[in-house]
């Protein structure tokens, strides 16, 4: 998202009208960021199934570990940490910096939606204020997606897995 915010701007809104889509680049989070996260990411996801099961969510807690999500009534192949910006996460102790580094992630992304949520209002005409007085009213979160090659739960009684990591879906 290089240059003067006016021709970024109108690069973007005409994405939005030509294709419907665009990638961002030049976005301000830092590579040492991106690393850091990935590294996190990485050494959680390579726990025992126990450590990571014991953080598992529940359906009064919607934070944490999860490893039998369903896609077109598939078991999927992965495994996923989610996480809001509101109390109550059960945060792993290793690796001890997971909490800092995923949460800093988080908020740097949150601050380039908010960018480029934004834009797009201004590209189509309208007032970015709206958009700014919402910004942390949000009830967006982060998901770390892990697609390990072998199933994570090939030795217990959970269903069948699908064909792939994940089966073809649109999210919304």
């Amino acid at each position: 998202m290089a240059g003067p915010e006016s021709d970024t701007t109108k690069a973007l809104a005409a994405a939005c009208v030509d294709w419907g889509f665009f990638q961002v680049t030049n976005h301000g989070i830092s590579a040492d960021l991106l690393q850091s996260a990935l590294d996190v990411s990485r050494a959680f996801f390579n726990q025992t199934p126990g450590d990571k099961q014991a953080l598992s969510r529940t359906k009064e807690q919607p934070w944490g570990y999860y490893d039998r999500e369903l896609t077109k009534n598939l078991r999927d192949r992965k495994e996923i940490f989610d996480f809001g910006h509101t109390d109550g996460v059960p945060w792993p102790s290793t690796p001890p910096d997971f909490e800092a580094v995923t949460r800093q992630f988080s908020a740097a992304v949150h601050a380039l939606g908010t960018r480029l949520s934004v834009l797009i209002a201004q590209a189509l005409g309208l007032s970015k204020q709206p958009v700014l007085s919402l910004s942390d009213k949000h009830t967006s979160f982060t998901r770390l997606n892990h697609y390990p090659v072998e199933d994570p739960l090939a030795h217990s009684s959970a269903g069948p897995v699908g064909p792939f990591g994940i089966s073809h879906h649109t999210d919304a």
